[in-house]
Protein backbone atom coordinates (compact mmCIF):
# COMPACT_ATOMS: atom_id res chain seq x y z
CA UNK A 1 0.00 0.00 0.00
CA UNK A 2 1.29 3.32 -0.89
CA UNK A 3 1.69 5.88 1.81
CA UNK A 4 -1.89 8.03 1.93
CA UNK A 5 -0.05 11.13 2.29
CA UNK A 6 3.01 10.45 -0.63
CA UNK A 7 0.04 9.13 -2.67
CA UNK A 8 -2.27 12.58 -2.13
CA UNK A 9 0.72 15.03 -2.96
CA UNK A 10 1.67 13.17 -5.98
CA UNK A 11 -2.01 12.87 -6.84
CA UNK A 12 -2.60 16.79 -6.51
CA UNK A 13 1.17 18.47 -6.83
CA UNK A 14 2.63 16.43 -9.32
CA UNK A 15 0.45 14.19 -11.98
CA UNK A 16 -1.39 17.60 -12.77
CA UNK A 17 1.74 18.94 -14.26
CA UNK A 18 1.46 16.43 -17.12
CA UNK A 19 -1.40 18.45 -18.13
CA UNK A 20 0.74 21.25 -19.81
CA UNK A 21 2.72 18.02 -22.01
CA UNK A 22 1.96 16.64 -25.46
CA UNK A 23 -1.08 14.11 -25.53
CA UNK A 24 1.21 11.42 -25.16
CA UNK A 25 2.72 12.41 -21.92
CA UNK A 26 -0.66 13.10 -20.36
CA UNK A 27 -1.94 12.56 -16.55
CA UNK A 28 -3.57 9.15 -18.18
CA UNK A 29 0.44 8.66 -19.56
CA UNK A 30 1.73 8.84 -16.41
CA UNK A 31 -1.22 6.93 -14.74
CA UNK A 32 -0.95 3.94 -17.24
CA UNK A 33 2.94 3.77 -16.40
CA UNK A 34 2.24 3.69 -12.80
CA UNK A 35 -0.22 0.95 -12.89
CA UNK A 36 2.53 -1.18 -15.17
CA UNK A 37 5.03 -0.33 -12.59
CA UNK A 38 2.94 -1.78 -10.62
CA UNK A 39 2.46 -4.92 -12.43
CA UNK A 40 6.00 -5.38 -12.63
CA UNK A 41 6.61 -5.10 -9.24
CA UNK A 42 4.21 -7.15 -7.60
CA UNK A 43 6.66 -10.11 -7.75
CA UNK A 44 9.47 -8.42 -6.52
CA UNK A 45 10.90 -6.97 -3.11
CA UNK A 46 10.48 -3.58 -3.38
CA UNK A 47 9.67 -0.49 -2.05
CA UNK A 48 5.86 0.16 -3.36
CA UNK A 49 6.29 3.65 -2.67
CA UNK A 50 9.21 4.39 -4.56
CA UNK A 51 8.33 2.52 -7.41
CA UNK A 52 4.89 4.64 -7.14
CA UNK A 53 7.20 7.83 -6.74
CA UNK A 54 9.35 6.67 -9.80
CA UNK A 55 6.88 6.29 -12.54
CA UNK A 56 4.79 9.17 -11.66
CA UNK A 57 7.96 11.65 -11.76
CA UNK A 58 9.44 10.04 -15.08
CA UNK A 59 8.56 12.60 -17.49
CA UNK A 60 8.40 15.14 -14.97
CA UNK A 61 11.43 16.74 -16.83
CA UNK A 62 9.30 17.64 -19.90
CA UNK A 63 8.34 20.96 -18.09
CA UNK A 64 11.71 22.31 -19.62
CA UNK A 65 11.27 20.97 -23.11
CA UNK A 66 12.46 17.04 -24.46
CA UNK A 67 15.80 17.38 -24.64
CA UNK A 68 17.33 15.79 -21.84
CA UNK A 69 14.15 15.45 -19.92
CA UNK A 70 15.29 12.23 -17.84
CA UNK A 71 18.13 14.92 -16.50
CA UNK A 72 15.40 17.67 -15.48
CA UNK A 73 13.53 15.09 -13.83
CA UNK A 74 16.19 13.79 -11.79
CA UNK A 75 16.81 17.30 -11.03
CA UNK A 76 13.45 17.95 -10.07
CA UNK A 77 13.45 14.83 -7.82
CA UNK A 78 16.08 15.94 -5.72
CA UNK A 79 14.80 18.84 -5.20
CA UNK A 80 11.57 18.10 -3.81
CA UNK A 81 11.54 18.46 -0.19
CA UNK A 82 8.47 16.76 -0.29
CA UNK A 83 10.06 14.02 -1.11
CA UNK A 84 13.30 14.12 1.03
CA UNK A 85 10.58 13.34 3.88
CA UNK A 86 10.04 9.59 2.71
CA UNK A 87 13.47 8.61 0.53
CA UNK A 88 17.30 8.90 1.29
CA UNK A 89 19.57 10.33 -0.85
CA UNK A 90 21.04 6.82 -0.96
CA UNK A 91 17.49 5.95 -2.43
Amino acid sequence: MIDPTLKAYIQQKIIPIYLQFDASHSPDHVQQVIHNSFEIAANLEVDLDMVYTVAAYHDIGLSGGRKNHETKSKEIVLSDAFLCRYFSNSQ
